[in-house]
């Protein structure tokens, strides 16, 4: 329910709300009758709302009473305020895109510009680097109470863990046992990619994956082993190293959702690709990637096949003309010889 405009009439107090549910949205007027910290909240039957003139005209009537008002106790680390350093901060969810500002003892989660969910901070405390930390949550009509945990895994990416929404206000956060887990980068920012390099797999003469080759925070991935196959264009992120494993957030240069690519380096390297999901290692293990390749062999970006294999991967007509040239001086010199 979201409220969206609010009156007075004839000693009666009204208000309009947005419903939105699985099969849709629709509107609806709401009359309050208040008797104190209590009373009742009259509901019309459709969204032109003449028939509410008084609640006993109410299609639903509703009974309230009001609860003790609950504000921050705490607050978040200090790495996801919104005006850490004087600059407005937002972070983005990799699990569902969500948008989230924390500021003042509040989170707040929102979806197109609607707030889905609102955190505040009740008691906080530091727990082998990872802060744990006991919320109030609001999520549309459901409250309750939630232990989260804060994992910095690099300056612009801050690994989560969720607890289950219980109705105890004072949940032991401790000892939380994990529902589930999400990763959030500072929007707006890119890196340069780790492990550069170009990459081959052992069916295909032809480098598969280039990594800070061209542009230094660009992935490129070749889908099929020509040179003129579709390629995946990515954006390094955010990226962190646990044991001989790499986790790196990265953005699809199309959909601009981010993704999570994961190396992991043994005696050959596998990469995957996984979609909305946590860029960890329980959510990787656990999950299926979307892609898969299996790397043999590593060679530096600067080699000589690399640039004229990332010219001709452009398609470019620039790039065609100047092979083009290239083919007809050196017919012109073998003439002459």
């Amino acid at each position: 329910v979201e409220c969206i405009a609010s009156w007075h009439s004839l000693g009666h107090i009204f208000f309009a709300a947005r419903i939105g549910n699985e099969r849709g949205e629709s509107y609806r007027c709401f009359i309050v009758d208040r008797m104190g910290t209590s009373g009742r909240i009259g509901i019309s039957a459709d969204a032109s709302c003449q028939e509410l003139t008084d609640i006993s005209s109410a299609t639903m009537t509703l009974q309230y009473k009001q609860d003790h008002e609950i504000h921050p106790q705490c607050n978040f680390p200090d790495y996801l305020q919104a005006n850490f350093g004087g600059i407005l901060q937002s972070w983005e969810s990799i699990a569902d895109g969500k948008r989230n500002v924390i500021q003042n003892g509040y989170w707040i989660s929102s979806y197109k510009a609607r707030n889905d969910s609102i955190w505040m901070c009740l008691e906080s405390q530091l727990i082998d680097n990872v802060v744990a930390i006991r919320a109030h949550i609001r999520r549309g009509c459901q409250t309750g109470y939630q232990c989260l945990q804060f994992h910095r895994r690099a300056p612009h990416m801050v690994q989560l863990s969720f607890g289950k929404v219980t109705f105890n206000e004072y949940e032991d956060c401790s000892e939380m046992a994990v529902e589930s887990r999400d990763i959030l980068v500072l929007q707006g920012t890119q890196e340069d990619c780790p492990l550069r390099g170009q990459y081959f797999s052992s069916n295909c003469p032809h480098p598969l994956l280039f990594i800070g080759c061209q542009k230094s925070n660009e992935i490129q991935i070749f889908s099929e082993c020509q040179k003129t196959s579709h390629t995946d264009v990515y954006k390094c992120i955010a990226h962190f190293q646990h044991v001989n494993e790499h986790y790196m957030v990265v953005r699809d240069q199309i959909s601009m959702q981010l993704q999570c690519l994961k190396f992991l380096i043994s005696d050959e390297i596998i990469v995957e690709i996984f979609d909305h999901i946590s860029c960890d290692s329980f959510s990787t293990t656990v999950a299926l990637p979307s892609s898969m390749m299996n790397i043999s062999n590593k060679a530096r970006c600067e080699s000589s096949f690399l640039a004229g294999f990332l010219q001709y991967s452009e398609n470019s007509i620039s790039h065609k003309i100047y092979y083009t040239s290239l083919t007809a001086t050196f017919l012109m010199i073998l003439s002459l010889s």
